[in-house]
């Protein structure tokens, strides 16, 4: 290999990782839906009864306090998951075993909410319920810098 290749090769790799780990960092504010109660507007949740508002907030701040433990797992699994993109030489295979790891991880805690929400929306009238419907579809934009929950 001549040395022009080299450095080539050399350039073309460390850009490769650069672009892989912004890609990462990405993603990682927007796989899992994160809006907890304190990231609805007021607004949204205005259109609900006081006394119904609470309850949902409340629900939702318990489902995330339940699920502490796994947010703490996932952020382990995403700096691991760092960790091995930025590993020399690169394993394939263990990064995308540890993202399948991440993206369980996430699975889980949405669904965990998902379930306080519902059974939450029990208790509710149908146009209380469509009120949450527009919260949870239309939560407003998370800034990555904000603290989840």
């Amino acid at each position: 290999m001549t040395r022009q290749f080299k450095l080539v090769l050399v350039v073309s790799l460390a850009l490769n990782v650069m672009f892989a780990g912004m890609i990462l960092g990405h993603m990682s504010h927007h796989m899992l839906w994160s809006h907890g109660p304190r990231h609805f507007s007021a607004e949204q949740l205005a259109h609900l009864p006081e006394d119904k508002r609470k309850l949902f907030e409340d629900a939702v701040h318990q489902a995330a306090a339940d699920m502490e433990s796994r947010r703490a797992e996932l952020a382990d699994a995403r700096k691991d998951a760092e960790r091995l993109m930025n590993a020399e030489p690169f394993n394939e295979e263990a990064f995308l075993t540890k993202m399948d790891q991440v993206n369980d991880l996430q699975a889980q805690i949405r669904r965990h909410i998902t379930q306080a929400i519902a059974n939450t929306a029990k208790q509710f009238t149908p146009e209380e319920r469509a009120v949450i419907a527009d919260i949870v579809s239309h939560p407003p934009e998370h800034h990555p810098h904000e603290d989840r929950y």
